[in-house]
């Protein structure tokens, strides 16, 4: 079994995205409640509403968290804050797989599997919990595997930079 994952924190979205939001609750909480006690405070429902509307981007970013895991005859992708969200392919189902690096500036690296059952389509699953320094190690798993795989431009960019094995 081959596993390709990260730490938490060490991933690009938790270091620049999730660090952000918890900066900027923390402070509109501290600035609600030094409102709530002063003198001139009148209750407005209107006060919620950012606090909604940070608490809903939370679920939102923790959809990136995939990692990868190769076993002898299946290929998973497992999320690991919401750990029953996963996905099990077996080897030979598996058509092809393509590796993207990332659609703009706050989404990493991504990868879609097609299979048998649906060679058209395939849901996209960003992979952030896989380190970028592993991306060469992941190619040749998939070629070891006999998975054919396509890259675009970006991963090959993000393989390039992080290739330090010779």
């Amino acid at each position: 079994m081959r596993e390709f994952r990260q730490p938490f924190w060490q991933s690009d979205t938790s270091r620049t995205m999730l660090k952000l939001c918890i900066y900027i609750s923390i402070s509109m909480i501290g600035f609600i409640a030094h409102l709530a006690y002063s003198d001139s405070f009148e209750f407005n429902p209107l006060v919620l509403i950012p606090i909604f509307m940070w608490l809903s981007i939370y679920p939102a970013i923790f959809t990136q968290y995939f990692y990868l895991t190769f076993t002898d005859d299946q290929f998973l992708l497992r999320n690991s804050i919401y750990t029953r969200w996963q996905r099990t392919y077996n080897y030979n189902d598996i058509i092809k797989v393509k590796l993207f690096g990332g659609r703009g500036l706050y989404c990493g690296p991504y990868i879609q599997v097609f299979t048998k059952t649906n060679p058209k389509h395939a849901w996209s699953y960003v992979i952030e919990l896989v380190a970028a320094k592993d991306f060469p190690d992941l190619l040749d798993t998939f070629k070891e595997k006999n998975i054919p795989v396509e890259t675009d431009q970006g991963f090959d960019y993000l393989v390039d930079r992080n290739f330090t094995r010779f």
